[in-house]
């Protein structure tokens, strides 16, 4: 069996050759989720740590197929798929209505784009809301804490703001709560104006 010094030597030989030599753009693919689960390391007997095949040849297939992106194809404006997924098969309907970040809106789905060398049209692979990752989730879920955070951070500094504070004292109020650093004068200044300015 064949052995890699290096994981990116590994995933190379294992797992984007046998694709392209298929036919298939690995872009279209989880290669992340595919190399976990077909690819291990081992120290051999001398202490060095390599690389080798976890699974064979039927197996490897099997989980690369499992790992395909639902693909959005858009050519001149118009967007299609191949995919047998209900939800990406009604996205690209709502697309070509005009209505697809609604849709997308509605069924707490994403579309992310990828990056392919076949410059005729725009890849995006469509994530349904039931199988987002555990990672997209938290990232969900942080952009969303982020935005509350700062949402109330801003409220805070226009309250201290109009309690007579010094934008001084309020940059030093805030050092170490919202980053090391804390925020310049000039930034609370603006976030005060934005918000004198939406009352």
């Amino acid at each position: 069996m064949d052995t890699y010094t290096t994981i990116t030597e590994a995933i190379e030989a294992l797992i984007v050759t046998p694709l392209e030599d298929s036919g298939e753009d690995t872009a279209f693919f989880d290669g992340d989720a595919i190399a976990d689960q077909t690819i291990e390391g081992f120290t051999t007997d001398n202490g060095e740590y390599l690389f080798r095949a976890s699974v064979d040849t039927d197996r490897f297939w099997e989980i690369v197929m499992a790992h395909a992106y639902e693909i959005i194809t858009y050519t001149a404006g118009q967007a299609s798929t191949s995919s047998d997924h209900p939800e990406a098969k009604a996205y690209v309907e709502a697309f070509n209505t005009g209505t697809g970040e609604d849709y997308l809106e509605q069924v707490g789905a994403r579309v992310e784009e990828i990056s392919t060398d076949d410059g005729a049209a725009v890849y995006e692979r469509f994530i349904p809301a039931n199988n987002l990752t555990a990672a997209h989730a938290q990232v969900l879920q942080a952009e969303e804490a982020l935005t509350k955070a700062r949402v109330a951070r801003d409220k805070l500094i226009c309250a201290l703001e109009a309690s007579g504070q010094s934008m001084y004292s309020i940059s030093k109020d805030l050092t170490g709560v919202f980053g090391d650093k804390g925020m310049s004068q000039q930034a609370i200044q603006q976030i005060v104006r934005k918000g004198k300015a939406s009352e």
